[in-house]
C-alpha cells in the first residue's frame, strides 16, 4: 500500500498510474476534491485520466480520503501539494513542512516520505534536519509530467530522479519504478531539487529563445518550424553543450550570437535574451577572477597556473579564447600567470604576457592556485596527490570537470 497526499494535476495522475502498476493507493485531499475523486470524476481534464480513475475507484485499487490518519500504515507516501511563489521570488514550503510534521507523528520510523513538490535548493535537507533521528526517511522525487501528456509521460519517463541521503531509501523508491524501463538517478537532495528547477527553466529558455528568433526574423522568408526541427534532430550535438564549463569562445559562437542580436536590432527589436547570453559569458570570467582573489587573499604578487589556453580541447585555436581573456585580467590585477596547453605552441602563449610551462608538473611548482579550463585528457592523468602536494585543495579550481581523479 502506498499513499499520495495532494490530488491535483501531479498527485492524481501519480495515484492513478500507481494503481495501474498494481499498487493499492490511498489519496488524501480536501473534501471538495475527495467527493469528485471517489465518484471517478477528476477535478480537472487530463487525457485518459477519467477512464483510468473511474476503473480503479470501481476496483477499489484507489481510495480517496480526507483523513491523514488513513495513511499511517503505509510504507511509502508521496507529497504532491503545491509550493507558493512569493513576491520576492522565493518559494513558500510551509504546506510541505506541515504535512511532513503530521506524518512524523502518525507513521512508523520506517516510512519513506517522497516529496514531489517543487522545492528550493536545500529545503529537503532543512526539513530532514528538523525530524527526530528515529523519524521517517525523506527523499526527493521530482516530477517531470507535462499537462496534456501526463499519463504518457509517467509510463515513458525521460528521467527518474531520486534525491536520498541513504542508498536503501533510494533502492526502496527505485523499485517502484522498475517496470518503466528507466534507470533512476540517485543523487543528493540538493542536486535533485536543482535538477527539477533547471529542467523547468531550460524549457522556459527554449521557448523564449525561439520567441526571440520569431521577433528577430518577423516578416522574413524563413520557417522557424523547419529550423526547430533541424535543431531537435541533432540531440547528440546539443547534449555536448548542456554541461557545466567555462565561457564559450572560438570563431563561431561569439560572432553568431552578436550577429543575431544585430539582426534583431536592425529590425527594431532589442533581443535581450541574446544580449544576455553574451553578458553571462563575460560574467563567468569576471566571477572566476573574483573567486580566485578571494581564495588566495588577493591577486597582486600571486602565481596562478592555468591549464588549457585554447578555447577548447583538443585544439590549438586561441581565437576569442576565454582562457586568454582570463589570463589578461589576472595579469592586469598584478598576478603572475603560468600557462600550460599541450596543443598550443609556446611562442603563441608568450605573446599574451604569460609565462609558459613545458609540463604540468612544472606549472605546479610555481603556482599558489590552479585553474583547469579545458577538458583535456592529459589533465586527467595527473595523480591527485601530485596536485595536492603542490597546491591546497581549496585553491584548485576545476572549472570544466577535467580532473575526475579529484573525486568531486
Amino acid at each position: 500500500m502506498v499513499a499520495v497526499i495532494g490530488l491535483g494535476h501531479v498527485g492524481l495522475v501519480l495515484a492513478v498510474c500507481l494503481a495501474e502498476l498494481g499498487y493499492h493507493v490511498i489519496g488524501v485531499d480536501f473534501p471538495s476534491v475527495i467527493e469528485l475523486v471517489n465518484t471517478g470524476t477528476p477535478p480537472f481534464f487530463e487525457p485518459q485520466l477519467s477512464d483510468m480513475l473511474s476503473y480503479h475507484i470501481r476496483k477499489q485499487n484507489l481510495q480517496a480520503t480526507t483523513r491523514m490518519e488513513d495513511v499511517s500504515n503505509t510504507r511509502l507516501i508521496w507529497i504532491t501539494v503545491g509550493t507558493t511563489l512569493l513576491a520576492d521570488g522565493s518559494l513558500d514550503i510551509d504546506n510541505v513542512e506541515r504535512i511532513v510534521r503530521q506524518l512524523e507523528n502518525l507513521c512508523s520510523k520506517d516510512v519513506v516520505i517522497a516529496i514531489k513538490s517543487t522545492m528550493p535548493v536545500g529545503a529537503c535537507r532543512f526539513i530532514a534536519g528538523t525530524l527526530s533521528k528515529d523519524g521517517p526517511h525523506l527523499v526527493y522525487n521530482p516530477e517531470f509530467l507535462r499537462e496534456g501528456t501526463a499519463i504518457y509521460d509517467f509510463f515513458n519517463p525521460g528521467k527518474i530522479v531520486v534525491g536520498a541521503d541513504y542508498a536503501q531509501d533510494f533502492e526502496f523508491l527505485a523499485a517502484i519504478y522498475i517496470s518503466l524501463g528507466c534507470t533512476p538517478i540517485h543523487t543528493s537532495w540538493e542536486n535533485a531539487e536543482l535538477i527539477k528547477l533547471s529542467h523547468n527553466a531550460l524549457n522556459a529558455l527554449h521557448i523564449s529563445f525561439f520567441n526571440e528568433l520569431a521577433l528577430a526574423t518577423d516578416d522574413m522568408d524563413v520557417s522557424l518550424h523547419v529550423v526547430s526541427q533541424a535543431l531537435r534532430i541533432d540531440q547528440a550535438t546539443l547534449s555536448q553543450y548542456l554541461q557545466p564549463g567555462f565561457s564559450y569562445g572560438g570563431s563561431c559562437l561569439p560572432y553568431t550570437v552578436r550577429y543575431l542580436e544585430h539582426l534583431a536590432e536592425s529590425r527594431g527589436y532589442a533581443a535581450p535574451l541574446l544580449h544576455a547570453v553574451a553578458v553571462v559569458n563575460e560574467n563567468r570570467i569576471h566571477h572566476l577572477v573574483n573567486k580566485l582573489s578571494k581564495a588566495i587573499g588577493g591577486l597582486a604578487g600571486q602565481s596562478i597556473a592555468l591549464w588549457g589556453m585554447a578555447y577548447k580541447a583538443p585544439t590549438d585555436d586561441l581565437r576569442n579564447s576565454p582562457s586568454v581573456r582570463l589570463a589578461q585580467q589576472l595579469l592586469v590585477a598584478g598576478a603572475e600567470v603560468w600557462t600550460f596547453d599541450p596543443f598550443v605552441e609556446v611562442d603563441r602563449l608568450m605573446e599574451f604576457g604569460c609565462k609558459v610551462c613545458h609540463t604540468l608538473e612544472e606549472s605546479l611548482n610555481y603556482a599558489s592556485a590552479l585553474v583547469v579550463l579545458t577538458r583535456c585528457s592529459i589533465f586527467a592523468s595527473v595523480p591527485a596527490s601530485t596536485i595536492f602536494n603542490a597546491i591546497p585543495r581549496e585553491r584548485v579550481f576545476d572549472i570544466v570537470g577535467a580532473l575526475p581523479q579529484l573525486g568531486r
